[in-house]
């Protein structure tokens, strides 16, 4: 099913990520050193865009986004609150990558 995201502007999708970033990796205890290694994102610059400050790149932006198998229109549909459930349907495939217990 495909993700509908409305006309947002650059501060909005920049907030949106933020907030998916942020929350997943606080979600999943994964730190920034640990996103960073896996990524080749610098730590700072995965800092920057927690914040909502800057966009990533589009590579970076799907790395990341990889690294979480979701897809980066889901990505920012759950930073936006849009698929609140998103995570819940995808979690049982992202706790199983990591091993961790659902912290809902």
């Amino acid at each position: 099913m495909k993700t509908f995201i409305p006309s947002l502007t650059d501060d909005e999708i920049k907030k949106a990520f933020g907030k998916s970033l942020k929350d997943l990796r606080s979600h999943l205890d994964i730190t920034q050193i640990l996103l960073e290694e896996a990524t080749d994102i610098p730590r700072q610059s995965l800092s920057v865009y927690e914040r909502g400050e800057i966009l990533p790149t589009i590579s970076q932006a799907y790395k990341i986004t990889q690294y979480f198998k979701l897809s980066i229109e889901d990505f920012i549909a759950y930073g936006l609150g849009l698929q609140e459930t998103l995570l819940k349907e995808n979690f049982k495939t992202i706790t199983e990558k990591y091993d961790v217990a659902v912290k809902f």
